[in-house]
């Protein structure tokens, strides 16, 4: 059962579209990851989708209905920054956002306590909240996001600038609503952490949607292909390489002064490219074969190139 839709949404600053003409549904259940480049539009979407900005046109759909203040109770966002009281006690913290939640006293005790044992806080509840370390901040960070039992939650690259010790406790910590049936929608530009918490990728670029794939088809694809990248003595140009391989298409190499690169289906495809390189007098100095991954065909769908966004 779809719980989030966006259909056709789109946001503009200064007539420019940050998000442009973008559609995904999110299934119950569902634990999907959105990656892009810095400036590929995840956090503003993430925005529109809690409500915290409004699709320039386009628009969200939340358990079926439209997204308003009514049903916007059942996200819970966990911002990239973090949204914390410094001064105030971590307890402290749990029941101002417990009372902006509205909870009554018992589901606030409750929640509380569950969750602090959750993210491993249960000993820092008197602890001044700028005391903590930028790992426990976090991890509460993500447990006051909770405390209203949210159907949908939101991480908006939840472990940026955290040591590795306090990311693996993030991952246990959402691969635990994960076993408990949460529908998760996860921000990321690491590709670990998608194959790690996701079952399904979706990839935007420029605001627009490039991949809406589940992670296993997306490795079936990826195992059955390889890049074969071979260094010549000379230069070689694409119609030598045509004359060469007649039955590739040029579409599938990229060839810069000796180097040449090449995406085929197999390993013993690319023993047979090799020997046909030395049937037509190019004679290669160097190769070696590449197997495709996530950040591989990330890489190639978004470029390589700095973004400075």
């Amino acid at each position: 059962m779809p719980i989030l839709k966006l259909n056709q949404i789109s946001r503009y600053y200064a007539k420019n579209p940050v998000v442009n003409n973008l559609s995904f549904t999110i299934n119950r259940g569902e634990s999907v990851a959105i990656l892009g480049p810095n400036g590929a539009g995840k956090t503003t979407t993430l925005s529109m989708i809690c409500g915290l900005l409004k699709p320039s046109q386009g628009c969200i759909e939340l358990n079926e209905e439209p997204l308003c203040a009514k049903n916007q109770k059942h996200i819970g966002l966990v911002p990239q920054e973090l949204a914390l009281y410094d001064e105030l006690s971590v307890l402290q913290n749990f029941q101002i956002f417990s009372a902006l939640y509205q909870l009554s006293t018992t589901q606030r005790n409750t929640r509380i306590q569950s969750l602090a044992h959750m993210v491993g806080l249960e000993e820092k509840l008197s602890a001044t909240v700028k005391d903590l370390s930028g790992g426990m901040k976090r991890r509460l960070n993500i447990a006051v996001s909770l405390l209203h039992e949210p159907s949908l939650i939101l991480f908006d690259e939840p472990t940026v600038g955290v040591d590795p010790q306090s990311r693996n406790a993030i991952f246990d910590n959402i691969l635990e609503l994960k076993k408990q049936g949460a529908t998760i929608l996860y921000t990321t530009h690491y590709m670990e952490e998608a194959e790690k918490l996701c079952d399904r990728v979706i990839i935007i670029d420029h605001g627009q949607l490039v991949v809406d794939e589940s992670l296993h088809s997306l490795k079936q694809k990826l195992n059955t292909k390889v890049i074969l990248h071979i260094d010549f003595t000379t230069t070689v140009h694409k119609e030598q390489l045509a004359q060469v391989w007649p039955n590739i298409d040029l579409k599938n190499i990229e060839s810069t002064g000796t180097h040449v690169k090449i995406e085929l289906q197999s390993i013993a495809q690319s023993m047979h490219a090799l020997q046909q390189c030395q049937t037509g007098a190019l004679m290669p100095s160097n190769f070696y074969i590449e197997q495709h991954s996530l950040e591989s065909l990330f890489l190639h769908l978004t470029g390589k190139e700095q973004r400075n966004i």
